[in-house]
């Protein structure tokens, strides 16, 4: 009643976490699109995620509801990170708005903010993020950021960029960063 005898039969290696860390930074979409972002975002190996309201957010969130979603956030990260074999679980953040995440800025250097028609993401670009050993990604919701939020971010130190010519839906763009920027980061010369 008091003990209980193992015998392990087999063991693996963990699969080694990406060398860059990504924090993702994503305004919550309607829906389960931010749900989504979690699940593939932990899979692809973002390592911190960081649940954002913007001046254009369709969904309003109550305080009253942050625990339960927080907890329900965590769990998909888990279940995501173990499905996908990672040795870690991504961590979240409580949801903040843009300007309390902007207040902070030094620490999540270097900072990226996905903006249509902006430079488009380069090696150079990852390279920096590389030496540095992180980079945090700022992904907006369906409409876009307000002209307040991308002078702010843009004073606040943050890089914008654009992932390509075509407009991406905002869950899409916050996985294509990540995949390019850990691409980049396995890849560079």
């Amino acid at each position: 009643k008091r003990e209980i005898r193992l015998r392990v039969l087999s063991s693996f290696a963990a699969q080694p976490e990406p060398s860059l860390k990504i924090t993702l930074a994503q305004v919550i979409g309607k829906g389960d699109k931010f749900e989504t972002v979690l699940q593939h975002g932990a899979e692809v190996g973002i390592a911190h995620f960081i649940p954002v309201v913007s001046d254009r957010s369709v969904v309003k969130i109550d305080q009253k509801s942050i625990p339960g979603k927080l907890e329900r956030w965590g769990a998909i990260l888990k279940g995501a990170a173990e499905q996908s074999g990672r040795a870690i679980i991504p961590s979240i953040e409580p949801v903040m708005n843009l300007d309390q995440l902007l207040k902070n800025s030094a620490e999540l250097d270097p900072l990226l903010f996905l903006h249509v028609g902006c430079e488009t993401l380069t090696f150079d670009m990852c390279r920096q993020c590389v030496a540095s050993g992180k980079v945090t990604v700022i992904v907006g919701p369906e409409g876009g950021f307000s002209e307040r939020e991308i002078k702010l971010a843009i004073e606040k130190g943050a890089k914008p960029i654009s992932l390509g010519p075509h407009v991406l839906r905002t869950e899409t763009a916050a996985l294509v960063a990540a995949s390019q920027l850990l691409f980049c980061a396995r890849n560079l010369p």
